[in-house]
């Protein structure tokens, strides 16, 4: 499914380059050794910080866990899930998390 020409200007018009370059230094500035949790940690928790609800499945490795949250479409199919286990397979579950309302700041960013 190929995105529609005005989601991807959309996308590129919400896209704040500086805001996006200071979150890839904030994780690369994180040592992570192999196999260990410090950028999922920090991935984490400025998710957090930004309103969204994040869940630390173990995937398998609990000293790693991934990274997972769920954002509404607004559909009926359900939420999306992204998780950071990337060299872990990991099946986002179906089921819905316990609270379905969104943040403040989620929706600030939409408006």
């Amino acid at each position: 499914m190929q995105p529609e020409r005005d989601e991807i200007d959309t996308v590129r018009a919400t896209v704040d380059a500086e805001r996006l370059l200071a979150t890839a230094e904030a994780l690369i500035d994180v040592p992570s050794p192999t196999r260990s949790a410090g950028v999922a940690d920090r991935l984490a928790q400025l998710l957090a910080d930004d309103g969204f609800p994040v869940e630390r499945p173990d995937a398998d490795w609990p000293e790693s866990p991934a990274v997972v949250t769920r954002l509404s479409s607004g559909r009926r199919r359900g939420a999306r899930c992204s998780s950071t286990a990337i060299s872990t397979p990991y099946t986002c579950p179906t089921r819905r998390p316990a609270s379905s309302t969104e943040s403040s700041a989620v929706r600030a960013r939409r408006t």
